[in-house]
């Protein structure tokens, strides 16, 4: 996977790496969390695709519980102890998607292009790269695969990689242990809910 681009944020405030240059450059930049992410991600736009996964690629990351701060008044109960960001989220041009239901994987690339001002001829070598850089990855994916279970193939008719042998999964606990946490993690947002609504 190819990254490009991160931003992080706490408060009011975050920080933005361009990780294409050779020394990743550091913006920095105010305002609401939302708001920035929605100006970060505003430039890069893709086609939607029948044939891929819902998800290829694009940015990937998380928005912690003190995001909502930015939307509405809640009381501060809580040390800033870890002093962990808010949010952070990674912008990627290549990426390999794996659809676990069918089996399949797919070699995504993003080629940012200005429009069509960059004249027929230039496209076409972007078009042309991409789809080199596309046929390494399922290189590498394939050779990836022999490694792990030493029996890959490829489907012809497209740009994924199959693997005929389902992965074995496991469950870190019994279905009992299951319920006891969901029936914990119930109550506990029943006594949120019961704080929040005796707070207003």
């Amino acid at each position: 996977m190819t990254l490009v681009s991160v931003i992080r944020g706490k408060g009011n405030s975050a920080r933005i790496y361009d990780l294409k240059c050779e020394q990743a450059e550091v913006a920095r930049i105010e305002g609401k969390p939302l708001e920035l992410l929605g100006n970060w991600l505003a430039p890069y736009k893709s086609p939607s695709i029948s044939e891929l996964p819902f998800f290829c690629g694009g940015a990937v990351g998380f928005l912690g519980y003190d995001v909502a701060r930015s939307l509405e008044r809640l009381p501060k109960m809580a040390e800033d102890d870890l002093k962990l960001d808010d949010y952070s989220w990674m912008r990627f041009e290549e990426l390999w998607v794996v659809d676990a239901m069918q089996g399949d994987i797919y070699a995504v690339v993003h080629c940012p292009i200005a429009g069509m001002e960059e004249g027929l001829e230039n496209l076409r070598e972007k078009y042309d790269l991409a789809g080199r850089t596309a046929a390494r990855m399922l290189e590498q994916w394939q050779k990836f695969s022999r490694i792990q279970s030493g029996n890959s193939k490829r489907n012809p008719s497209s740009t994924l990689v199959s693997n005929p042998e389902p992965t074995a999964h496991s469950a870190s606990f019994s279905q009992e242990g299951f319920e006891r946490a969901v029936e914990k993690v119930q109550k506990i947002s029943l006594r949120a809910m019961y704080f929040r609504l005796t707070c207003r």
